[in-house]
């Protein structure tokens, strides 16, 4: 039973990844140990190479791929972490404030998947090449009061 459910994933990932559009899982890593109000950057990350800040962090997509946000506890004593809404954060572009950010969703603010409630999941419906998107990435982490927010980027290929 197990063969032949790893193989139907297998078939499915396949198919997806022959398709034009792209799947982009975005991994948050959080030491949820130690992560406080004041330590979000120091303590939560993209896995991203050193230097490359989370305000930094940018991923490369194209017009209809589909973005799937979510998270996992770094610590020895793992914690549940949720990914709890991706907020469009619009604005001038930091690179060329004569551009504007342009919000690549349907809506402002996306919420988690009804089945995955720990999970963020977007189709990329708008942009053309040379867009970007900057958003807030809210998530708690239980048994902590607060709502930490990262703002990463995606930039349209």
């Amino acid at each position: 039973m197990k063969t032949t459910n790893l193989i139907l994933i297998l078939i499915v990932v396949v198919s997806l990844m022959s398709c034009k559009n792209q799947m982009h899982v975005v991994t948050l890593y959080v030491d949820t140990a130690n992560i406080t109000k004041n330590s979000i950057d120091e303590y939560a990350n993209f896995n991203q190479p050193k230097g490359i800040s989370n305000e930094d962090f940018t991923i490369h997509v194209r017009k209809g791929d589909l973005v799937i946000w979510n998270a996992l506890s770094i610590s020895d004593e793992p914690v549940e972490v949720n990914i709890t809404a991706i907020i469009d954060e619009p604005g001038p572009r930091d690179d060329d404030p004569d551009k504007k950010y342009v919000n690549f969703f349907d809506g402002k603010t996306l919420s988690p998947d009804k089945i995955k409630t720990r999970t963020v999941i977007g189709t990329l419906k708008n942009g053309k090449p040379g867009d970007i998107q900057k958003y807030k990435l809210h998530f708690t982490v239980k048994d902590k009061v607060d709502t930490f927010i990262i703002d990463p980027k995606m930039e349209m290929n």
